[in-house]
């Protein structure tokens, strides 16, 4: 029998645990060949923390971008397709770009959700179309507005000066 190795990754401690505890085996396979879910999904009562978790390990601002476009688009029930303007406007060179930025935060989302959070809604993976499901688009614009407000607090922060600096210039 092989080993298998999961790795864990967060900017705290607190964060690392927090995947460590909410992580479960995406898929089992049955002995009949079907697969399915071995965590149940996330309460709704949870689901926005759990989202909250999911981004905070996104830090590409192309990233929270893509994300932020999905999420507008998911809460009037609409989708993003791969289009030449899109690519053009996100200044990448191509599709690949954007399978950057969904599969890290898929797995993310599967380790703590136990399902993806970016959909491809077409049959057809290839066909570049995504959306966020409108329930988890509204806490996607919450995770994302909260950092954006956690960003310029810490900012603001590191551009006043310290207690010594300001001894110093006195």
């Amino acid at each position: 029998m092989g080993s298998i190795s999961v790795t864990f990754t967060g900017s705290t401690i607190e964060e690392v645990a927090g995947l460590v505890a909410a992580w479960r085996p995406p898929v089992t396979r049955r002995s009949d060949g079907a697969n399915r879910a071995a965590a149940a999904s996330v309460p709704p009562a949870d689901a926005g923390a759990a989202i909250g978790r999911v981004l905070s390990g996104v830090n590409g601002m192309k990233s929270r971008r893509l994300l932020r476009l999905l999420a507008e688009a998911g809460m009037k029930g609409e989708v993003v397709t791969l289009s030449a303007s899109l690519v053009s406007d996100f200044g990448v060179s191509g599709g690949t770009a954007f399978a950057g930025m969904i599969g890290p935060v898929n797995r993310r989302a599967m380790a703590v959700l136990g399902r993806p959070l970016i959909d491809y809604t077409a049959s057809d993976p290839n066909a570049r179309v995504w959306r966020i499901a409108p329930d988890d688009a509204g806490a996607v614009l919450d995770a994302l507005s909260s950092t954006a407000r956690r960003n310029a607090v810490g900012s603001a922060e590191r551009s006043r000066p310290s207690v010594d600096e300001a001894a110093l210039t006195s």
